[in-house]
């Protein structure tokens, strides 16, 4: 989301490799949910937040870790890697991802953008399901490349290295021109 919101201001970036982000995660999640109705949730949030320890949050935290990676190994790395981690940074993340819908500005990035997109059918949607969700996500942003990578969950780079690194290596060999406007 980062490399999105830069790309989109300055000109000094000549493309972004996205890594399973989108730019409406509630939307994602739960499709036919609106910015407004994922704006609402935020202040139900801040108050939780707010009040969780800093054990309670990990706590928290740990709760998605089968989703961030298929091997026991890649999960204990990214919670070893959370526990590092700024609490309050993690919280700050969490709430702007769940309740901000960055679409309009993802619309502004004029570059080639390859999105990675990890699929496992264990996770109970279809390969069809998860890049229709991706691609609902990219809908008016045609240059955008979408990939799915199978065998995959959120931390690609963990899962199927290979994968990652024959995406990222196509990627800067094309040197793509942006769209033309």
């Amino acid at each position: 989301v980062v490399a999105m919101l830069t790309a989109a201001q300055t000109e000094r970036v000549g493309g972004v490799i996205v890594v399973d982000a989108v730019p409406f995660l509630s939307g994602f999640f739960q499709p036919g949910a609106t910015p407004e109705q994922a704006a609402a949730l935020r202040p139900a949030m801040v108050n939780q937040f707010s009040g969780m320890s800093d054990l309670e949050w990990r706590m928290f935290a740990r709760q998605g870790l089968a989703t961030q990676s298929i091997s026991e190994e890649g999960r204990a790395f990214v919670s070893a890697d959370s526990e590092r981690a700024s609490v309050d940074a993690q919280m700050a993340a969490f709430l702007d991802l769940m309740t901000t819908d960055y679409t309009a500005q993802f619309q502004m990035v004029d570059v080639p953008v390859l999105v990675l997109a990890p699929y496992d059918a264990v996770l109970g949607l279809s390969e069809e399901e998860v890049r229709a969700r991706y691609e609902g996500q990219y809908a008016d942003m045609p240059w955008v490349r979408i990939e799915l990578i199978e065998g995959a969950r959120h931390f690609i780079t963990l899962d199927q290295p290979e994968a990652f690194r024959a995406q990222l290596e196509q990627f800067l060999r094309l040197g793509e021109e942006p769209p033309k406007n």
